[in-house]
């Protein structure tokens, strides 16, 4: 509620936007560490499944189909793919949508369903990228990093390996 009072108090109570504009303050340093672990959930929840995001379900429903008819539902799948695919997405609210996802996958992996997932053994405490602190693209460039050391030794595994190429 403190959040919503300094962060969004645009927006009136029980508005979508409200949501929204939590989101993207989540990092904010008035943001409390109890909301911001929450709205990481519920922001992970939508990366992993498009359909549960209703602005992107419907900027985006056309280009789902034209560009992404055999990606599997869930898992982040639909989502991965618009955004491999974000210079072909037709219509200008979906291209909008589509960049912001973008942007928020390579900032933070947590929101990056198939990456966070083909890499867990990386990124999770022992892993090579395990003590690197989530956000503004350190985890990804410490993956990226491991996946091109300078003595040609494979650290990632392939499925990872193929993710964070697909980043690059």
């Amino acid at each position: 509620a403190a959040e919503r009072a300094s962060l969004c108090a645009d927006f009136p109570a029980g508005a979508s936007q409200v949501l929204s504009c939590l989101l993207r303050h989540r990092t904010h340093r008035d943001t409390s560490p109890r909301c911001a672990a929450r709205l990481l959930e519920h922001q992970q929840r939508r990366m992993a499944d498009f359909r549960l995001d209703p602005t992107l379900t419907a900027a985006c429903a056309d280009d789902i189909v034209a560009l992404c008819p055999d990606a599997p539902l869930g898992k982040g799948a639909v989502i991965a793919c618009l955004i491999r695919k974000e210079a072909e997405v037709a219509a200008k609210p979906c291209a909008h949508e589509v960049h912001q996802l973008a942007a928020a996958a390579t900032s933070d992996v947590r929101l990056n369903a198939p990456l966070y997932e083909a890499c867990a053994p990386h990124v999770l405490p022992g892993g090579e990228c395990g003590s690197v602190p989530p956000g503004q693209g350190r985890v990804l460039e410490c993956l990226k990093s491991q996946a091109r050391l300078p003595n040609g030794t494979a650290v990632l595994g392939a499925g990872c390996a193929a993710e964070v190429a697909s980043l690059a």
